[in-house]
């Protein structure tokens, strides 16, 4: 074991034995052993372009890492690579390592020079509220290579408007340089606070109430990468030394115990397996349980356990208990089990759980198209070149399934044809002996229709459903089954309704266990909770992969408001959510018009200490700081795009401004 390994352990050991308040487990670090990049942790991303900042470097897919001596070195490098005059590395966790809140530590050797730019710093795993800035970046060392004394601290986000608000502030040796030797660069971010710290020692706090929008309650992950040039360290000159390095002792993140996640799938199927994790936290004891309906197939005791989930529409919320030497927590995590009881509904996986058969003189090609599935990326189609001597000679087929004597189940499904009316038959027959239960005859139309049938088996038994195609030549597709018991077989099963304010905007967020013959969802909105207006509209197929859906209401400026979605079925019905009550945030600065022609008025801007005009290039046109006007002339400036600067004691916002 080296030197670093066995500090590491120890200090997991005894750090508990100092704990305050503030007592922090270790969950996660790359301490660089061996002689290559963790490819379990970190990821590349390749390419010149600026990257939104004007950089003049070209990142490569690892010509500029090494792995040696314990540490990671990227090299910042004076050559010509894929059109840029630089070289460099940027590396990140993304879908690798992806934490929400934590102690996020990294002690780091910076390089020096005119127009280089190191950075250590957090970004959104999923865009939840956006692009950028407005699901937020969180910078935890930023430094200019002219200054290497001094680093830098920011909390980025932006609001409806996409315009960007930062908060930052910055720490500067009392000797020595960050390139003279290695120094521990240090976040503690909480759900109500951010705080900034550099070899233990706090510079710079942000609470959620003075960082608005807050949007700082998702998952983020690491970056690490060194820049060259850009539009805040401006480009290299003759006094810059090349190579430079930037060197990575080690990367470590923390968690306080409430704070620590359950990961895992939101929404499984009936009867399947599914693997949730904690993080593998040293001097930590684990036991799990299924809650109602899951039982635990391995990992009992472990970070990670194998939960069997049991009948359709039973959800349950799986939970765990952790103890060590910080406390104990309870982490809870709700799992939707799908009130569909068949799997692979939808053709996702293919032809899984389903047969294909043509016989007996019938032919027929099975395909699984991309092209214009009625539901996620996939259906099946079926085209029939010859047909047998009876219908069921070409046929689609579930693998077997059991019913109960006497409940009733409904079946639904979406189908079409190359050509309007093409006859076809569905039964449910007995999986051994096929004696006919149910079914019925339909025809399809050219375009995507539902079909629904309910039927009560007076048996308890095993059943094949059986689709018969072998009528007529010509194509015939399905997708999206779904089949339970029909008290459970709802259009739409909603989780998570939320509304939740933000800057001058609310969010409107649910998520679907199912949606079944649904049209859209109308976003509605009152002041008193009884009259509601729509204030927007949400088509079905809108929805994310994890089946979520965003809705943004630019809110008015009151104190509270009251949202409900209307949900329509494509038959014409429809139903309400549960109503959800906000109260609106308030902002500190605002600016109007914007895009404007002549001047900007801004919003409380007797709060501001400084108000600073820049052009995009950083340099500074106009200093409104000592005029305390509420509004700013820009008749005399071209056209273009310019910055506000904004401070408010250790922090700062800045607007982009149009002037047309």
């Amino acid at each position: 074991m080296n030197k670093k390994s066995l500090v590491l352990l120890l200090f997991a050991f005894i750090s508990p034995l100092f704990a305050t308040a503030q007592c922090y487990t270790l969950v996660w670090s790359d301490e660089f052993g061996g002689s290559t990049l963790n490819a379990a942790n970190w990821s590349y991303e390749v390419g010149a372009g600026g990257w939104g900042n004007n950089e003049l470097q070209y990142y490569t897919n690892g010509a500029n890492v090494q792995v040696s001596n314990g540490t990671l070195k990227i090299l910042a490098k004076q050559e010509f690579f894929g059109g840029a005059g630089y070289t460099s590395s940027r590396i990140i966790t993304r879908n690798k390592v992806d934490f929400r809140y934590g102690k996020f530590e990294a002690r780091l050797k910076l390089p020096q020079g005119q127009g280089l730019w190191p950075a250590f710093w957090l970004m959104p795993t999923e865009s939840a509220y956006g692009n950028w800035p407005r699901s937020g970046e969180i910078d935890i060392m930023e430094l200019l290579g002219q200054n290497p004394a001094k680093a830098y601290g920011t909390i980025h986000t932006g609001d409806p408007n996409n315009t960007l608000h930062s908060y930052g502030s910055n720490y500067t040796l009392s000797s020595g340089t960050f390139a003279n030797g290695f120094h521990i660069f240090t976040l503690e971010w909480t759900p109500t606070d951010v705080k900034w710290l550099i070899d233990g020692t706090v510079y710079f706090t942000k609470t959620n109430s003075e960082v608005l929008p807050w949007v700082f309650d998702k998952t983020f992950h690491i970056l690490l990468n060194v820049a060259v040039g850009g539009n805040w360290p401006g480009a290299p000159d003759g006094t810059t030394v090349f190579p430079q390095t930037m060197e990575v002792d080690f990367v470590r993140i923390y968690h306080l115990l409430p704070d620590v996640q359950i990961q895992g799938a939101t929404l499984v199927e009936p009867s399947s397996s599914a693997v949730y994790t904690l993080p593998n936290m040293t001097g930590t004891t684990y036991a799990w349980s299924g809650g109602t309906n899951a039982t635990i197939s391995s990992g009992q005791g472990t970070a990670q356990t194998a939960m069997a989930f049991g009948l359709a529409g039973n959800n349950t919320t799986l939970s765990a208990t952790i103890s060590n030497g910080c406390g104990t927590a309870t982490p809870q995590y709700a799992v939707t089990v799908s009130p569909n009881q068949w799997s692979n509904p939808d053709f996702e996986n293919d032809l899984s759980n389903w047969n294909s058969n043509a016989y007996n003189g019938g032919s027929a090609s099975f395909a699984i198209i991309t092209a214009n599935p009625q539901q996620a990326t996939k259906a099946l189609c079926a085209t029939v070149s010859s047909l047998g001597v009876d219908p069921w000679n070409v046929q689609l087929s579930r693998t077997p399934f059991n019913v109960t004597a006497g409940q009733s189940y409904t079946l639904s499904y979406w189908a079409k044809g190359d050509v309007a009316s093409r006859p076809y038959n569905f039964s449910f027959i007995n999986a051994t002996n096929y004696t006919y239960y149910a079914g019925s005859s339909r025809t399809t139309t050219a375009n995507w229709v539902k079909q629904t049938y309910t039927f009560t088996p007076s048996v308890s038994t095993s059943v094949l459903f059986t689709i018969d195609i072998g009528i007529q030549t010509g194509m015939y597709c399905f997708d999206n089954f779904v089949f339970g018991k029909t008290e459970l077989v709802v259009p739409v099963e909603l989780i998570d309704f939320q509304a939740i304010a933000k800057n001058k905007a609310v969010d409107i967020e649910w998520r679907v266990a199912q949606e079944i013959g649904l049209k859209n969802y109308e976003i509605q909105r009152s002041q008193e909770g009884i009259s509601f207006e729509t204030i927007g509209l949400v088509a079905v197929e809108n929805r994310n992969a994890n089946k979520k859906y965003i809705f943004e209401d630019i809110a008015p400026l009151t104190n509270i408001g009251f949202y409900r979605l209307k949900i329509n079925e494509q038959d014409g019905v429809f139903s309400y959510s549960k109503i959800q009550s906000v109260k609106f945030a308030n902002t500190h600065f605002d600016i109007f018009p914007n895009p404007t022609h002549d001047f900007i008025d801004i919003k409380n801007i007797e709060n501001a200490k400084s108000l600073e005009l820049f052009d995009q290039n950083g340099r500074l046109l106009r200093d409104f700081s000592n005029e305390k006007t509420n509004r700013l002339d820009l008749r005399d400036l071209p056209k273009g795009v310019y910055l506000l600067k904004v401070q408010t004691g250790g922090a700062f916002l800045v607007f982009k401004v149009v002037k047309m």
